[in-house]
């Protein structure tokens, strides 16, 4: 059964531009939403199966590209590794070729934990260090969903009822014929 839901406020912000008469002008209508959904999966099938027909003959062509460019990069940084201060003018970080540039770029610092951070924080607090010991509160939204009746007199919170939801679920192709 193929599923199509539009989670939409009771009051829609437009006035649809088809609306149904009476039941049977509905389940005619849900029917005939049911075909339109099957029809766009069928496209979009349809779409897929181009594009891999479409890219098939490329695929080996593309599989030796992609080795022969990482094999053409490592030879390429190998000998500009080993040829730097030779390459790059003083202070640079750039090479510049004929047909190309080569670059260094320092990566960002970052900080590795390799220790167990419970011992590390122990530390941190011991040494007077807590500035770099994050302490993170929050308000724990599913334990008051249990107990709403203990923040109603608290200013600044409040439980909000779910909004209806509108789905369309046509039957399968089957039923919808038998219609």
């Amino acid at each position: 059964m193929s599923i199509l839901s539009f989670m939409t406020p009771n009051n829609p912000p437009e006035p649809p531009a088809f609306v149904c008469e009476d039941k049977e002008a509905t389940q005619d209508a849900i029917a005939a939403y049911g075909r339109a959904e099957r029809r766009v999966q069928e496209i979009n099938v349809d779409i897929n199966r181009q594009v891999a027909a479409l890219s098939a003959p490329y695929e080996g062509e593309l599989a030796t590209l992609k080795e022969r460019k990482a094999a053409l990069a490592g030879g390429i940084r190998a000998w500009c590794e080993d040829n730097k201060t030779l390459i790059l003018p003083k202070g640079r970080k750039t090479a510049r070729f004929l047909t190309g540039e080569v670059a260094w770029r320092a990566g960002s610092k970052t900080v590795e934990v390799t220790g167990e951070a419970q011992g590390i924080i122990a530390l941190f607090k011991k040494k007077r260090l807590k500035r770099f010991v994050e302490t993170k509160e929050s308000i724990k939204k599913a334990a008051i969903l249990q107990e709403p009746e203990r923040i109603q007199d608290i200013e600044g919170i409040a439980i909000r009822v779910g909004e209806e939801a509108f789905a369309i679920r046509p039957f399968d192709m089957a039923a919808d014929q038998a219609a």
